[in-house]
């Protein structure tokens, strides 16, 4: 009985020591395993969009505050799904050195800042060498088609000024049978870009272009300009402009009673010269996004946009960053915080946006669909895809 007793005692202390030996092991893979997850926390912080655009200004009603609503329902939406993004605002008043000066605190004093969105042309004209100096994305939803040229960290999104142009210059040819145009433009970088879309298409369809005239965006009027093109008598006039400047331009065309066509690019269906001036847009044909009000995503988006901004009328032009954050989003699900990465996949890949499917060219440019747009009775009525 002692014998059994004593063999006993050796078996027990032997299964406390195993006992004690998974206890320790145990409490190591613990703590092993919580810092991994607290490393793995870290590394996985969102990746930040910070939106650099005008919310004051004159460019704020048209461009900088739709762009902005946009962009916030996109990474709401994005976020909602599981993808691991997330929004910085900044106002950049529309002014270049303002814009590089926030763009290099952020980059300064934010953590995982990847992503800058910029809406204008000559703000992301002066942002790009930023984005590849300090190896961030810059996504610009400007007109300029230059602006992805820049360098391999530039993308854009937006309708080409070379679009917009084919299908003015198509239909005055094919439909209206001009022969005769002048340009009325901003004298700007998304101004200039567009000017030498439009010359370069008109004259490829053999419609003489008798007349050009830059204007100031903040010129009280045009009568100086009016006046030499009103002289040249052309059958159509296209006018390039955004903003106080596009106002300017149709209101001083109206004032001269000009009887030709007019064509303008899809700033003329935009505040403030679509809300506070409306019946000057009467009878224009104006270029603009497809955004078909039949699809279930529009409809989404332009009812969440009412549920948070109390906006009735929704522009197309608000859905450009909304289209931004679904494809950076799925970017960045497929690398991370990445940009080496990110820069490859957008290069190669194709994404499903609000605004159609788009594919980067080898630029970096995506551009969605475009329409053409006759206001006629205050509505718009598409003429030509």
């Amino acid at each position: 009985m002692g014998k059994y007793l004593k063999t006993m005692s050796k078996t027990t202390k032997t299964i406390l020591w195993v006992i004690a030996a998974i206890i320790v092991i145990g409490l190591v893979w613990y703590a092993v395993s919580k810092k991994s997850e607290t490393v793995t926390k870290e590394e996985t912080s969102p990746v930040k969009i910070a939106y650099i655009g005008p919310l004051t200004g004159s460019f704020a009603a048209a461009i900088g505050l739709p762009h902005q609503r946009g962009l916030i329902l996109g990474v709401q939406k994005m976020k909602d799904q599981g993808f691991n993004i997330d929004i910085i605002s900044e106002d950049d008043q529309g002014d270049k050195t303002v814009a590089l000066s926030i763009a290099n605190q952020l980059l300064g004093t934010e953590k995982n800042v990847k992503v800058i969105v910029s809406p204008l042309s000559g703000v992301s004209l002066t942002l790009a060498s930023l984005a590849q100096e300090k190896n961030i994305i810059l996504f610009s939803t400007g007109a300029n088609p230059e602006i992805p040229k820049a360098n391999e960290n530039t993308f854009r999104f937006f309708i080409d000024a070379n679009q917009e142009a084919k299908l003015m210059a198509k239909y005055a040819s094919e439909t209206l049978k001009i022969h005769s145009i002048a340009i009325l433009y901003q004298n700007d970088d998304f101004g200039l870009s567009e000017r030498n879309a439009f010359r370069n298409e008109f004259s490829q369809r053999g419609i003489q272009i008798l007349h050009e005239e830059a204007y100031d965006s903040a010129a009280p009027d045009l009568r100086t300009q009016m006046t030499k093109i009103i002289a040249q008598k052309p059958e159509a006039l296209v006018i390039s402009g955004a903003g106080a400047g596009i106002v300017t331009a149709v209101k001083t065309v109206r004032e001269f009673g000009f009887q030709g066509i007019v064509f303008s690019d899809l700033n003329a269906l935009y505040p403030p010269l679509s809300t506070d001036l409306i019946n000057l847009v009467e009878g224009m044909y104006v270029t603009d996004f497809k955004f078909d009000l039949n699809d279930p995503q529009v409809k989404a988006y332009v009812d969440e946009y009412y549920r948070q901004f109390g906006e009735q009328r929704v522009y197309p032009n608000s859905a450009l960053e909304y289209g931004v954050a679904q494809i950076i989003a799925q970017t960045v699900k497929q690398c991370g915080d990445d940009v080496e990465c990110m820069k490859q996949t957008m290069s190669s890949s194709t994404y499903d946006t609000i605004l159609g499917k788009v594919r980067f060219d080898e630029y970096g440019n995506a551009i969605p669909p475009a329409v053409l747009k006759h206001v006629e009775n205050g509505k718009e009525v598409i003429v030509l895809e």
